[in-house]
């Protein structure tokens, strides 16, 4: 049970806004969403109690954007951009504080190839940016970068090999202190 007897509901006032379009024959495709929320007894994990407790007031804005590329047909390439400001607004010490564990920027960008003859080959990377641990925000996270590759080979019209490799550079990184993630990885199989 990692609830406590005064764990309260979650309520949310939010609003979003964002335009999307596509051009060159939706061989390209952008959209940017900005989103604005007022969060009160927000549900929040405590790693020293280990249960799940209320902060009494938060608030998020961001901005998001995504953009699609189809270069060719046998060429995907997307991105995304998210800057997210989350803040505690309950009165106290941790007033003002960014939230725990919620980094400012992320980007993320991913490119995927179909070849003639069955062979898909892809790859992505992610970069995080700093955060805080602790809601005294004294404790902070380093940012990181992560690249992922991708291969696949159908074998048949309904028959695939794949495999993948994930962490390729063997990033250490914490998302939460003192709490392990996984190194480089790497994963084969075949799909029916």
């Amino acid at each position: 049970d990692y609830g406590t007897p005064s764990l309260a509901a979650e309520r949310a006032d939010s609003f979003d806004i964002g335009v999307e379009q596509g051009i060159l024959n939706n061989r390209a495709r952008a959209s940017v969403t900005y989103f604005n929320r007022d969060t009160t007894n927000q549900i929040n994990f405590d790693n020293a109690t280990f249960t799940y407790q209320n902060i009494a007031a938060t608030h998020a804005e961001g901005v998001e954007a995504v953009l699609l590329l189809k270069p060719t047909d046998r060429l995907d390439v997307s991105g995304q951009y998210s800057w997210i400001d989350s803040t505690n607004r309950s009165p106290g010490a941790n007033f003002g504080n960014d939230l725990a564990r919620r980094p400012e920027q992320t980007v993320s960008v991913s490119a995927d190839w179909r070849s003639p003859w069955g062979l898909d080959l892809g790859a992505g990377v992610l970069l995080v940016d700093d955060s805080f641990d602790n809601a005294s925000n004294t404790s902070r996270l380093d940012g990181y970068a992560i690249a992922n590759i991708r291969a696949a080979f159908a074998l048949t019209g309904g028959i695939e090999v794949y495999g993948r490799i994930e962490n390729l550079f063997d990033e250490q990184y914490q998302t939460v202190a003192n709490y392990g993630t996984p190194g480089r990885a790497a994963y084969a199989g075949l799909r029916a």
